[in-house]
């Protein structure tokens, strides 16, 4: 029961942090040294910066997840955020925790741009090697919602046993795009 209720209050923060463009009362929009700064502030840490972002470690409801945060290369705008949530060892556990989101975000957002659901032969589901299967990357569970209100979000289960959820802003997301684009042209 605890664990369900942990889940709960773990998918409700984050799908109304989403919802209002902000992760942890953090801008996925704002300057990306402020979010950083304001997310050491609520007691993430900063694991690793790479040039195109930072990793972050965290708690949100007493479970530990990890934000990847990435940022456009000029004007240093964070463009994406994603919330990798704990790894789960059967895929009972990790399908539930993909279908609570997903179902979420369906409630919040409606009908998926995308959906993708199927297992990569030889593997199937009930096949009693999902687990293999996903860390062989020929599981592909991932819902997409495109283009809602400048924003689009995503939960997926990816190769590290892990439910990622993704909010990316739209417009930043095509300045990001634009600026690789120039720092590119200056270099040829």
């Amino acid at each position: 029961m605890k664990k369900l209720i942990t889940t709960t209050l773990i998918i409700i923060f984050l799908v109304s942090t989403a919802m209002s463009q902000v992760f942890d009362g953090v801008s996925i929009s704002g300057d990306f040294n402020t979010a950083l700064q304001k997310f050491k502030s609520k007691g993430y840490v900063v694991e690793e910066t790479f040039p195109e972002g930072a990793i972050l470690s965290g708690k949100v409801a007493s479970t530990k997840i990890e934000v990847f945060l990435f940022k456009t290369p000029k004007t240093h705008k964070v463009f994406k955020a994603s919330v990798y949530l704990p790894k789960k060892d059967n895929w009972s556990d990790l399908k539930y925790q993909f279908d609570s989101y997903h179902n979420l975000f369906l409630e919040k957002y409606g009908k998926t741009s995308d959906r993708f659901q199927f297992f990569s032969s030889p593997y199937y589901d009930g096949d009693g090697y999902e687990m293999q299967a996903v860390e062989k990357e020929k599981c592909t569970y991932s819902s997409y919602w495109s283009n809602l209100d400048g924003a689009s979000y995503s939960v997926e289960i990816t190769k590290y046993r892990q439910v990622k959820i993704t909010y990316e802003n739209d417009e930043l997301f095509k300045l990001k795009d634009k600026e690789a684009s120039d720092i590119k042209s200056q270099i040829f």
